[in-house]
């Protein structure tokens, strides 16, 4: 049951000894929970570091199976305070109160929030391990009434430094420590970045010897089909900060200075608001899960829309979008326009010069022609007259007696 060896990871350079399952004392079901990472820590006693815990199960109203698999919390099966039955509840509000009503059993609590989803914590809040099945009455069932495959669902652990003359939390590997260490506690050893990289990145290694290596993934989902994904809360706290938090994970992602702009913005989300926020106010982002236009979109949100703009730039014409097919097509027709124009023009003057050379070889000139025919009619003018002389004279002897 040790998960991590004594003396292999530090805490500000305190060593830190063997993390176990089971090293809180609480039950856990056989798997490293929340509890045991929190009391392995504060065991090594670095001064002004504190470790919070939290354990929250969030169901979305649709992922619910109010009919058929049923829910059993560890190890104790919800029965519908409404029908009496353990795979069948009246709507999200009878599951809700039937999982209440058997708390004190499990230490589990539920409410639904303001989104309408439905939300299980420990009654304590301290994070223990929540084990998730499907009834007792539904044997062989892989799933839960909660939507999700049946295991133990873990909760998560917050490291906070208080000490205000280092301002440092340091979580290093000592001798023996593997990056995989730091994997089972949840930590991420990766480092990820997000769109195109227009310069070098360098990455130095200290402490010991180390292989690194790169790898690009296309996880196929867009930007802000992720952002839906996930509901995020921002509040001013009693410090006057602004707090942004990933209410999923119940991660706190920014904490910064609030000097009472109208708007917030966070990885491209803006947010506006019409006065100053104060302390204590709180802004729930989230969705659009529940608004108008359900006979339109399932989401009833903008996102079929958002996927007509996307068509601009989706390849869908041989590799080409619809725009820059659009725009191949108008430059080809232009093109064999122009080409046509030109080979128009150019055959005219073809048949311009095979007419004039006709002319010189089989054609008359009108000049010549005229002449011709006044000389043509000039002789027969003169042959006239010869006539006329003749006609006079053989006129003349005939008169004479």
């Amino acid at each position: 049951d040790i998960v991590i060896a004594s003396g292999e990871m530090a805490l500000n350079g305190n060593a830190l000894g063997a993390l176990t399952i089971g090293q809180s004392g609480v039950e856990g079901y056989g798997t490293l929970s929340a509890l045991d990472v929190a009391a392995w820590l504060n065991a090594a006693s670095a001064t002004g570091v504190t470790v919070r815990t939290s354990n929250e199960i969030r169901v979305d109203a649709d992922s619910v199976a109010l009919t058929g698999p049923g829910l059993q919390i560890n190890g104790t099966d919800v029965t519908s305070l409404s029908g009496g039955t353990q795979t069948v509840f009246a709507d999200l509000a009878d599951l809700m109160h039937s999982i209440n009503a058997i708390s004190s059993t499990t230490a589990v609590e539920a409410e639904i929030d303001a989104t309408g989803a439905l939300v299980l914590r420990n009654t304590d809040g301290l994070g223990a391990n929540i084990k998730v099945d499907a009834s007792s009455s539904v044997p062989g069932a892989t799933t839960n009434a909660l939507g999700r495959a049946n295991g133990v669902v873990t909760g998560s652990f917050l490291i906070r430094e208080d000490n205000t003359e280092s301002h440092t939390l340091l979580l290093s590997l000592e001798d023996g420590g593997l990056p995989e260490d730091l994997n089972t506690l949840g930590l991420n050893t990766q480092i990820r970045i997000r769109g195109a990289i227009d310069e070098e990145i360098g990455v130095f290694l200290t402490g010991g010897a180390a292989s690194v290596s790169s790898t690009l993934t296309d996880s196929g989902i867009g930007f802000a089909d992720g952002l839906r994904a996930r509901v995020y809360e921002a509040s001013i706290t009693d410090e006057g900060n602004l707090q942004i938090r990933d209410r999923s994970t119940d991660t706190v992602l920014v904490t910064r200075a609030y000097a009472g702009e109208t708007e917030i913005t966070y990885q491209g989300i803006t947010m506006a608001l019409r006065a100053p926020a104060e302390i204590g106010d709180m802004f729930l982002i989230d969705g659009n899960n529940t608004g108008p236009g359900q006979a339109f979109d399932a989401q009833g949100n903008n996102q079929n829309l958002m996927r007509i703009v996307d068509l601009e730039r989706t390849e869908i014409v041989k590799g080409l979008s619809i725009t820059d097919a659009y725009l191949s097509i108008v430059g080809d027709v232009g093109n064999q326009a122009t080409q046509a124009q030109i080979s128009v023009q150019a055959l005219s003057i073809i048949k311009d010069q095979a007419i004039e050379a006709r002319d010189r070889v089989s054609g008359v000139s009108l000049d010549q022609e005229a002449a011709d025919l006044i000389r043509f009619q000039q002789a027969y003018q003169a042959s006239a007259q010869v006539m006329q002389v003749a006609s006079r004279l053989f006129d003349a002897i005939l008169q004479v007696r």
